[in-house]
């Protein structure tokens, strides 16, 4: 396949095409924004997967089902915007409330809270609650360079807790 205006040394051609690259980059960042990032062996499966179904010549391995780790490497060097990045483990209990009209409704019933009990910045205390979890980590996937949080839904936030309350006086 011959990309017009574009002269590769070596014989060096992307495997699967630049739109295949191009549409997986889509579909990496669309699994990215709902907390489902896909790992490397994720994108190797997939890109072996697509050569196959789509009858395209390749050298990966067949017995292992997926692109090698050299085709991951020109991939990530083709799409600077991707990297690899750990990410948050995230309850589906906290990813499905943590959103726009949520967020909303806590700040409303806070901001009348605080005009019902005339409270000051004194009386307001910053609480937090910490422990041990038995929730496996996830392991790294690739996100959007620059992205602040990268989040992967987990089973739970499950764990023995401890509350602190810190007071500054």
């Amino acid at each position: 396949m011959s990309t017009p205006g574009r002269i590769f040394l070596g014989g060096n051609r992307p495997t699967l095409g630049i739109e295949f690259e191009l549409e997986l980059v889509k579909h990496i960042q669309n699994m990215e924004r709902a907390c489902f990032g896909l790992t490397t062996l994720d994108i190797r499966k997939l890109a072996f997967q697509f050569a196959e179904l789509s009858k395209i010549q390749h050298k990966f391995n067949k017995d292992s089902k997926m692109a090698g780790n050299d085709w991951l490497r020109g991939f990530l060097a083709r799409h600077p915007i991707m990297s690899l990045r750990s990410p948050q483990g995230t309850s589906i209990g906290r990813a499905v409330g943590f959103n726009r009209p949520k967020v909303n409704q806590f700040f409303t019933a806070y901001k009348e809270v605080l005009a019902n009990h005339r409270l000051s910045a004194s009386d307001i205390w910053n609480m937090d609650e910490s422990g041990i979890t038995n929730v496996a980590k996830p392991c790294k996937v690739l996100c959007t360079k620059g992205k602040r949080q990268v989040s992967k839904v987990t089973s739970a936030e499950r764990g023995s807790t401890v509350n602190v309350v810190c007071h500054e006086c």
